[in-house]
């Protein structure tokens, strides 16, 4: 089997910085095989951590090729119809930049080593050029570096959120309706009751704004939708807070600590865990200490 696994001779590398939302890169690959190393073509391995399977051409040819996984491995089975010794084919896939955490980038992120690397990018994105690139100096929008080493550092980019529109009448709207509900509340409670709901709001208010931050930043949504997010996170936090003195204490320490992990990790997902087990942790303790309340 292994006699019959065409390795690439030659690699060279296109990758495209897409303005998508969530950030995306497209990624080309144009590999020169040797047909006398057998039918089945092991592409570059730079395509394995895709979950779906590229795209593979044959040039010369109008079908795509068929692709399978064997062991990690994504390959591609040749025609059998007789061709040029040397087959020279292309290999594209279209899939999510991971390197984003709080609109820094670094990027691209290679595998392998590929005769050539080219990186296309917004060119207003762009911070600074590392080391074993080089860059065009000109005045398009784009901007094209090209590798001039075999393993070269990522470059790196200050990626702006997401510009979409929707959601800046529903966030301002859910904001005013959080805001007036708490007004509306604190017309009827005493002093110490208002005290309490703005510090529960507060403490609910800091984590909630962290968590939007990293989905921003991550440009897994835009600012308008950050600001609806955070303002119902915030309500939820705050209500489940107020349920007792002592979930208003574990609220408050649980809650204030979440925006530190929110910086430090950057990523969404954490965030968000960081977060739901605070909130429960929060109910737990509030059911517990009413259940008390109750029962004395």
């Amino acid at each position: 089997m292994l006699l019959a696994l065409a390795r690439p001779m030659e690699v060279i590398e296109e990758w495209t910085m897409l303005d998508t939302a969530p950030l995306t890169e497209a990624l080309t690959a144009r590999v020169v095989y040797r047909r006398d190393d057998g039918p089945e073509l092991e592409l570059p391995l730079v395509f394995d951590e895709d979950p779906a399977p590229p795209t593979v051409e044959l040039v010369g040819t109008i079908a795509p090729l068929a692709v399978h996984r064997v062991a990690g491995r994504w390959r591609a089975r040749m025609p059998p119809e007789p061709g040029p010794r040397n087959a020279r084919v292309v290999v594209r896939s279209i899939r999510t930049v991971r390197s984003l955490r709080l609109f820094q980038a670094q990027w691209p992120t290679p595998r392998g080593e590929a005769s050539r690397r080219v990186a296309i990018s917004p060119r207003g994105w762009m911070q600074g050029v590392s080391g074993g690139w080089t860059c065009a100096d000109d005045s398009v929008a784009t901007v094209a570096c090209v590798s001039i080493d075999t393993a070269p550092s990522p470059l790196h980019f200050r990626v702006p959120p997401s510009s979409t529109t929707l959601g800046h009448r529903v966030a301002l709207a859910l904001c005013a309706l959080v805001a007036c509900g708490y007004v509306v509340g604190a017309r009827s409670s005493t002093a110490n009751d208002r005290r309490a709901r703005a510090v529960a709001l507060v403490a609910a208010l800091i984590p909630a704004v962290g968590l939007a931050l990293t989905m921003v930043g991550s440009r897994l949504i835009s600012w308008p939708q950050g600001l609806a997010l955070a303002c119902a996170l915030a309500s939820i936090g705050a209500a489940l807070s107020l349920l007792s003195k002592r979930g208003t204490t574990v609220a408050s320490a649980a809650l204030v600590a979440l925006p530190l992990l929110s910086v430090f990790d950057g990523r969404p997902a954490t965030s968000l865990a960081g977060w739901l087990v605070a909130l429960v942790a929060t109910a737990v303790v509030s059911r517990i200490r009413l259940a008390k309340q109750a029962a004395t």
